[in-house]
């Protein structure tokens, strides 16, 4: 449209009519910016990773873990500092071999697919582990750590999806897909919040929380989600 030169005059109608263009303009930005990943110098492309549903990304995303995991800070044996590893919108990274996350470190995945089809049929797609500076009776909270929104494909027979060998963090909005075992507790894993996690096509056991634990299995709760086709 065109603009017409002259003196533009207030009246009450006009406070109105900017909030509402700006709201407009906020709520496009966020729509927006919900559709790349958060930015944060620990997202997996930048090391390595191509996420191109071809090459395998085992070894870059387990550099992106690892480093972010390095950076972690604690004060009184908690994680004052838990940085964010994040994945492209909706990309598919081929992973051939199992990865270890630190549980001060959290993951963003932006409804990533991680392909471990060709994991090794008694492997695990990711170990979660006590952060090297704490001790295993720590944990940092259900709300302090989260992994969300990412969808695990892998490899059927007696594999793992994920395996928890630390206390405390949120799983989010996760898909997991055709392993032995969906999510399975170990020593010194407990606190968990499982938020619309569904695990679907599993061969042995959908969640599986093993007899005799040291220190785990307390405190395990879910919302939503479920577990199906077992």
């Amino acid at each position: 449209g065109r603009f017409l030169k002259g003196e533009m005059k207030m009246n009450k109608l006009t406070p109105i009519f900017l909030t509402a263009v700006m709201s407009l303009w906020v709520a496009s930005t966020v729509s927006a910016q919900s559709k790349s990943p958060r930015t944060t110098p620990y997202l997996v492309t930048s090391y390595g990773a191509k996420c191109d549903d071809v090459t395998d990304d085992s070894r870059a995303i387990q550099t992106a873990l690892n480093t972010a995991a390095a950076n972690c800070t604690y004060a009184n044996n908690f994680a004052t500092y838990t940085p964010v590893v994040s994945f492209p919108y909706g990309g598919v990274c081929r992973v051939n071999a199992g990865l270890t996350r630190s549980n001060c470190v959290n993951i963003d995945g932006n409804q990533t697919t991680l392909d471990f089809s060709k994991l090794s049929p008694t492997g695990t797609a990711i170990t979660v582990v006590i952060p090297p500076n704490q001790s295993a009776n720590s944990q940092n909270g259900e709300g302090t750590i989260y992994v969300d929104n990412l969808h695990l494909n892998g490899s059927g027979a007696n594999s793992i999806g994920i395996q928890l060998n630390a206390a405390g963090g949120v799983y989010r909005n996760i898909d997991i897909y055709n392993f032995g075992s969906g999510i399975r507790i170990g020593n010194n894993a407990f606190l968990h919040l499982f938020d619309n996690v569904s695990i679907t096509s599993y061969g042995v056991a959908g969640f599986s929380c093993p007899a005799l634990l040291s220190n785990g299995g307390e405190n395990e709760r879910w919302t939503g989600g479920g577990i199906y086709n077992g």
